[in-house]
C-alpha cells in the first residue's frame, strides 16, 4: 500500500496545473491510470499484461457509462 501511494503522490506532484478543477482532475485521473498501469504491468508475466490491460479497460468503459 505504500508503494501506491507513492506512486499517487508522484502522480500528483508531476501533474500540469490547469485553469478548472474539471480539468485538473481529468489530467490527475489520467496520470494516475498511467503510473500505476505501468508499474503494476512490470512485475506481471507477459501472459497476465494482456488480461491486465482487458480488466483496466473494461473498468475504464463502465465507469464512463
Amino acid at each position: 500500500m505504500d508503494y501506491v501511494k507513492q506512486l499517487f503522490n508522484k502522480a500528483i506532484a508531476e501533474s500540469p496545473q490547469a485553469d478548472t478543477i474539471e480539468e485538473r482532475l481529468e489530467i490527475l485521473i489520467d496520470r494516475i491510470t498511467r503510473i500505476l498501469y505501468t508499474n503494476v504491468s512490470r512485475g506481471l508475466f507477459e501472459a497476465d499484461k494482456l488480461i491486465y490491460s482487458m480488466l483496466i479497460a473494461s473498468a475504464i468503459k463502465k465507469n464512463l457509462g
